[in-house]
């Protein structure tokens, strides 16, 4: 049994708030209960000593302070180690007294660690070693720290003993500061229970002895006192006096600490804006079963005032910490209370951010309808958003990029708010200018970003040079190859234990290559990747960076989904989605116009599609129902603009706008020139690029009319499906036969390339397209697949098409959803479920040294090829441009993993297309692309005229499949593209 000093039984006799059984509840800690400490250092002892100094106390010194200064950087565990090393030497010489000390830090270090029981039993050592000499003060801060722990611990009874028995030792002493510091530790058991009352005189009186000291002290007990002082009142609800405290406590924090005031500050915040915000919606509620014609929520303005008024003062206090606006650390804190008393268990989580408090001020005001001072907020909470997206790009890792969209800053007010302001014309003057640049400027943030993340990282491994991240890089094509293969693998059950386990393993295993990548990639060249100029360039500040790139002829058409925005209203988000368009000019005017239900003008794209896949014979009358949806309300816009630079989104990616009829009954593309972009902000990027997109450009490479080695029989593409596993489709059912119509298609464009490299038949495997570097264009010809949940089969004189004439009146109208692309997030089976077919595809192999080749490549495949400077891909192959749609994020297929090799543009199908049609169509677009220079888009327009012009292929069918997405401009062309004479 350990017994107290006699100097402390001497004070503790006359003490009147002391209980016996405080004194027999310290006096209960025995040696064998708090042994740990006092093994460590034996342990210590029986090692070789680090050091032959000759005076041990002096090294012990240098190792108790080099564990300081570990502590005050936050290097925990190195301060426990230097601390352990003291302690064995201080208990080795005798010096008890440096031995308590050093057992009270190390408590401490364990304590900031969360290590709360081990913290706690060298605490107790603390207090016992301290006893041994008579020291008091170390008794002192050893009791407060047991106190702490086991309030931490929710063992409050425990906790007010100790804290008691150190109260009466610091007023024994007369060492008021000692007394002012257990008195906050002591509040904060009642704060933490719930009693707010008793928290506050606590903390009043610590605070009322520091002020009665009469000179400045160095301690921190002044402003902690305010601080919590300012946090039990905001408990308490009192949010005014909370301000008061929480001001007063910043203006004597250091300026280090100042953000130590930030979280509860933005507790008490938190708990005011629910409170008030919970009971408006509780009104709209009511309000919505008094009324089903009215469940507008009674907004209060008086309440609203008040809550902006301490949001406001929330602001400038963030401001006076001197934090960021980035600036943003969650902090959780389990509690064991409820509001009335009664112990229950939960975690308080607390976001510390500007945007905690910029958010609810710009709701607050925009219910209020003062519009200028939302826009301000919104504008503000937009710009830190962009800057944290734009920093995320350049930290996360490429598989992070695919699961976290990186959209995690982007809040759907932002783009919903002034969307539904604009379109619903609730603004005016300046106002209505300021919404119009800020929805357009989220919209351009927003869309295709996650693209443009994967693009950056795809490019971040070029840096890396060294031999071991090369076999990094190659072992993970390689793995992505393996998994491809597993995916197609005819001998392969996906319901097997086998299948499942080597997917795992695969996975598994990717994931720890791309974790070595990313540590790989520190160093010079990354330190110049992740700087803040790369930062500022990834953000985008204004439409105007966008709209000085259009051309005078052009305008930029934004498409978005959006949802009306209800601040306050109990069903706000549930809303249905709408479209809305956004036009941008050279000249910078802004214009937008709502088009209507997402799900309405979804049904007339279902309809649309399926009447050019299935070469309709009323295909026109139904492109003038969906062009009188999406074009006509867009068209007083544009002017006398003749080229289109369309962003889409959502189904809107999947059509060809080109054979859309207008109120003249003449196709789109007899009008305009119209080319298709992820964002506008793909004009930043072409600028970007086109100083050095020739760097490391190679010659073209054609590849087409791949030998696939058909058996007898086989269909082009047969799979099945299920209702509860995509994975389960029957993807090794996939067969091919012969194209013979891109052999000819291959021999024409081989003229007009002269210098390009042409791989026909047994040579166009799966392997010569992995050893593809750079080339200036790449054609390939071939088969193409995209395997939603089901797959049918097609024709043989087709890239995957059908020749029947059918009336969509009647049969399109039975299969809305069937021809609607699957919405849901991006991932690498989405990817696996698009791809192309190449030489030796029946038998599953494609050449390869390392590992076999299956023939068949998919979209992950692809995004692994090196394609920068790349300017043109061609996939002449059926349903080369559709996929998953991701939210925001455009088409996640062939589509997007060209983009992500490298390729400046791509040209791609959105249907199953002829075989003979598409070759005529191709020699055309080369004709007019090396012949006549035209531009990307250009030529594809004029090929498409050519062909619409023509009876046997004037059907959009033959001429709209093909859509050419990316860079329009003529491509930097070189002798290699000067047509044979």
């Amino acid at each position: 049994m350990t017994s107290l000093s006699k100097p402390l039984l001497t004070l503790l006799a006359s003490s009147a708030s002391v209980s016996m059984l405080t004194i027999l509840w310290a006096t209960s800690w025995t040696t064998s209960t708090i042994a740990r400490p006092i093994e460590e250092i034996h342990i210590l002892q029986n090692q070789p000593e680090a050091s032959h100094s000759s005076n041990r106390e002096s090294e012990a010194e240098r190792l108790f302070q080099q564990g300081e200064a570990d502590y005050q950087i936050g290097a925990y565990q190195d301060s426990r180690q230097h601390w352990t090393q003291a302690a064995a030497i201080y208990y080795e010489v005798g010096n008890y007294a440096r031995l308590a000390t050093t057992f009270n830090r190390i408590a401490a270090s364990l304590q900031a660690s969360e290590h709360y029981p081990m913290a706690l039993e060298y605490y107790q050592q603390g207090f016992v070693t301290a006893q041994h000499v008579d020291d008091l003060q170390e008794s002192v801060t050893a009791l407060d720290g047991v106190g702490t722990i086991h309030t931490l611990q929710h063992q409050y009874e425990e906790a007010q003993d100790a804290l008691e028995l150190s109260l009466a030792i610091s007023r024994s002493l007369g060492a008021q500061e000692m007394e002012a510091q257990t008195l906050l530790i002591l509040g904060s058991v009642y704060s933490d229970r719930g009693h707010y009352d008793q928290a506050i005189e606590l903390y009043q009186q610590s605070l009322d002895i520091v002020q009665s000291i009469g000179e400045v002290s160095e301690s921190s007990v002044e402003p902690q006192a305010l601080t919590l002082l300012g946090a039990a009142f905001g408990d308490k609800g009192d949010y005014d006096k909370a301000m008061s405290y929480y001001e007063r406590g910043l203006s004597l924090w250091e300026p280090a600490q100042k953000k130590r005031v930030l979280y509860p500050l933005q507790r008490t915040l938190d708990q005011a804006i629910e409170s008030e915000f919970d009971a408006v919606l509780e009104r709209s509620l009511d309000r919505v079963f008094e009324s089903a014609d009215d469940y507008s929520g009674e907004f209060d303005a008086d309440v609203a005032n008040s809550l902006i008024k301490l949001l406001e003062q929330g602001l400038a206090l963030y401001e006076a910490a001197g934090v960021e606006d980035t600036f943003s650390e969650v902090r959780t804190k389990s509690i064991k209370h409820n509001r009335e008393g009664d112990e229950e268990s939960q975690s308080l989580t607390t976001t510390v951010s500007k945007l905690s408090v910029i958010e609810p001020l710009f709701r607050l005001y925009w219910e209020m309808e003062e519009f200028d001072q939302a826009l301000a907020f919104l504008s503000r909470d937009s710009a830190i958003r962009e800057n944290e997206t734009a920093t995320n790009f350049l930290l996360l890792d490429m598989q992070e990029i695919e699961i976290a969209q990186l959209l995690s800053s982007f809040s759907s007010y932002e783009l919903n708010a002034p969307i539904t302001a604009l379109v619903e014309k609730q603004l005016d003057g300046k106002d209505l200018e300021t919404a119009a640049e800020l929805s357009l400027l989220n919209i351009l943030r927003r869309k295709g970003r996650t693209l443009e993340g994967l693009i950056r990282h795809s490019q971040q491994y070029l840096f890396q040079e060294n031999l071991e991240t090369r076999e990094l890089v190659v072992e993970l094509v390689e793995k992505n190859t393996l998994l491809s293969n597993l995916y197609f693998d005819s001998a392969s059950d996906p319901a097997s234990d086998d299948y499942v386990d080597r997917e795992k393993a695969l996975t598994a295993r990717i994931s720890e290559i791309r974790e070595a990548l990313q540590a790989a990639s520190a160093g010079p060249e990354l330190e110049d990747f992740l700087s803040e100029s790369a930062v500022e360039e990834l953000a985008l500040n204004s439409t105007g960076a966008v709209g000085r790139l259009i051309p005078e002829n052009a305008a930029l058409i934004e498409l978005v989904t959006y949802l009306p925005y209800r601040p306050f209203e109990a069903f706000d988000g549930l809303t249905d989605s709408r479209y809305a368009a956004y036009v941008l000019t050279k000249s910078g005017d802004i214009q937008t116009v709502d088009l209507g239900e997402t799900e309405t003008i979804n049904q007339l794209v279902s309809r649309y599609r399926s009447a050019l896949k299935n070469r309709a014979a009323n295909i026109n009358e139904i492109s003038r129902q969906l062009d009188e949806a999406i074009m006509a309300p867009i068209r007083p816009l544009i002017g006398d603009k003749t080229h289109l630079l369309i962003s889409p989104d959502d189904q809107l990616n999947v059509i060809p706008f080109d054979a859309l009829v207008d109120e003249q009954n003449k196709y789109l593309i007899e009008s305009f020139q119209i080319s298709y972009l992820a964002s506008g902000r793909d004009l930043i990027t072409f600028e970007a690029n086109s100083a050095v997109s020739n760097f490391r450009q190679q010659p073209p490479v054609i590849i087409a009319n791949p030998d696939y080695s058909v058996a007898e029989g086989a269909v082009d593409a047969v799979a099945s499906s299920s209702d509860d596993n995509r994975r389960a489709i029957a993807t090794n059912s996939l067969r091919f036969s012969a194209l013979p119509g891109t052999a000819t298609e291959a021999a024409a464009i081989a003229t007009l390339l002269p210098d390009a490299t042409l791989l026909t038949e047994a040579e166009a495997t799966e392997s010569s397209l992995k050893q593809v570097d750079s080339p200036s264009i790449l054609h390939i010809a071939t088969h193409g697949f995209f395997l939603p949940d089901t797959v049918s089969a097609a024709s043989k004189n087709s890239r995957g098409a059908s020749f029947s004439l059918i009336d969509t009146d009647t049969d399109a109208a039975d299969s809305l959803e069937s021809d609607l692309l699957p919405v849901e997030a991006a991932t690498e089976e989405a990817l696996l479920r698009s791809g192309l077919a190449l030489a030796g595809v029946n038998e599953r192999r494609s050449g390869g040294d390392r590992i076999i080749e299956d023939g068949i490549f998919t979209a992950l495949e692809a995004a692994n090829l090196d394609l920068q400077g790349t300017q043109l891909v061609v996939l002449s192959a059926c349903e080369t441009g559709v996929g998953t749609i991701s939210d925001e994020d455009g088409v996640y297929g062939l589509r997007r993993a060209f983009a992500i090799a490298g390729a400046e543009s791509q040209l791609m199908s959105l249907w199953q297309v002829d075989d003979r049609g598409t070759s005529e169509l191709m020699s055309l677009f080369y004709e007019n692309l090396t012949q006549k220079r035209q531009g990307r888009s250009e030529a594809l327009r004029n090929a498409q005229i050519e062909m619409l012009n023509t009876g046997t292929y004037q059907h959009p069918y033959y001429w709209s499949s093909f859509i050419l997405s990316g860079n329009w401009q003529p491509l930097a062309i070189g002798d290699e593209l000067e047509p044979s004479q």
